[in-house]
């Protein structure tokens, strides 16, 4: 919240932050956040999210796609290769996430050599369970 608040460079910034703002932009995340006080608004929410993240995550895949086969070098992030959890950052996750991330590949890897004469049969699957990240996964390294 605070990067996405300095970065937009409209009430605070890096290099002037503005903490009474932030301050309670951070009173008002918690609060909405919170299912004792705003359990409606989250409920309702729930089911908002859960509508528009397919279309977040074909989104996302059509992108990561473009970004490989569009003219220039493919701008990639380490950790990239899977859906980022805003709650987690790959900076502090340490190696185990990165462990976890090859042995996912590997297991992909295996899939798709299995797979090797119906490979629709395997997307099917990778997008029938799109929230575990292997399609993303999938779609960077076949790129």
């Amino acid at each position: 919240m605070q990067k996405a608040l300095r970065e937009a460079k409209v009430h605070t910034t890096w290099t002037e932050p503005n903490e009474v703002y932030e301050t309670a932009v951070r009173h008002f995340v918690a609060c909405i956040l919170d299912r004792g006080l705003s359990g409606e608004f989250l409920a309702d929410f729930e089911i908002f999210a859960a509508r528009v993240s397919h279309w977040g995550m074909l989104n996302s895949l059509s992108e990561t796609l473009l970004r490989f086969t569009a003219p220039g070098v493919p701008d990639t992030y380490q950790g990239t290769e899977l859906w980022i959890s805003a709650w987690l950052t790959l900076t502090t996750a340490g190696p185990w996430i990165f462990i976890l991330r090859r042995r996912m590949l590997d297991r992909l890897n295996g899939q798709t050599l299995a797979a090797a004469g119906d490979r629709g049969k395997l997307v099917r699957e990778l997008l029938g369970n799109w929230q575990d990240g292997r399609v993303k996964m999938f779609v960077t390294h076949s790129a």
